[in-house]
């Protein structure tokens, strides 16, 4: 079997995987806060992360920063959360080494990019307060997206997350993890009480 084939592979599984657990997130509500997710797909040495969160548990409110302190907040939470290894802790073992980051918010409608890689910030805190769609009446909540690229010497010793990620954002409370690599798939539910995936016997 060639590395493409097992990257297709991968790549399919993951897709199939992510669209299950999406589908059951749905039937228990898309929106719940203190709850995020987080993908991650292993392919050869590359580790690609993706992470969905409400805006609740990242700065304490969900509408578009407008106040000097809300603003603060945003830039103080964008400096965590592009840094995926502080959040989420890998062995030392595997070497791993975070070469890009794309971070924004979902604001309910259009997603606002924040940043990339090493570029410049933006303001985020432009577009005013939570919007109310006209036509349904519902407030739009904002989430904030990160994906994040790692290459990793050793992915073989992804034995264990850790995920420092709930010390540095209180509010959030748990988040569903979907794992895919060339030798395993699986689901796990960490939260605040509970901040570590045993992976050993999986990798």
């Amino acid at each position: 079997m060639t590395k493409n084939t097992i990257a297709i592979g991968v790549a399919i599984s993951l897709m199939t995987f992510i669209h299950a657990a999406e589908a059951e997130q749905r039937q228990l509500g898309a929106h719940e806060h203190g709850h995020g997710k987080l993908n991650i797909a292993i392919e050869g040495k590359r580790v690609q992360m993706e992470l969905e969160v409400p805006g609740a548990d990242i700065v304490g409110f969900e509408h578009m920063a407008t106040t000097p302190e809300e603003k603060a907040q945003v830039a103080q939470a964008e400096e965590q959360l592009k840094d995926a290894l502080k959040q989420f802790v890998l062995p030392a073992a595997a070497s791993c080494t975070l070469v890009k980051v794309d971070l924004g918010i979902d604001t309910g409608g259009d997603e606002e990019h924040v940043h990339e890689h090493e570029h410049e910030h933006e303001n985020i805190g432009r577009k005013g307060d939570h919007k109310e769609d006209a036509h349904e009446g519902e407030v739009r909540h904002t989430e904030f997206h990160a994906t994040y690229a790692l290459d990793c010497a050793s992915p073989e010793q992804i034995k264990m997350i850790h995920f420092a990620y709930f010390k540095s954002f209180p509010n959030a409370r748990s988040l569903s993890v979907n794992i895919v690599s060339e030798t395993q798939q699986g689901s796990y539910e960490v939260t605040a009480n509970k901040p570590d995936i045993d992976l050993s016997g999986s990798m």
